[in-house]
């Protein structure tokens, strides 16, 4: 049975904020897109890995490693 009454909706992340999630080893991945391959066309990613999610979004945010 759902719930009556209000709903909690989920923050849309803004663009170029990328998106973070847990792994199943209980590692924080974050992925941020960064340009396009101008061959195929297809998405280029940079990765982030860390034991919390508060350092992940610090990495995403210094730009760490690219």
């Amino acid at each position: 049975m759902a719930k009556e009454g209000k709903t909690r909706r989920k923050r849309r992340r803004g663009p170029g904020e990328g998106s973070i999630v847990q792994r199943k080893d209980g590692r924080w991945q974050a992925s941020i897109q960064i340009g396009y391959n101008p061959e195929t066309g297809k998405p280029k990613r940079k990765y982030f890995y860390g034991a919390t999610r508060k350092e992940v979004q610090e990495k995403i945010n210094k730009g760490e490693g690219t």
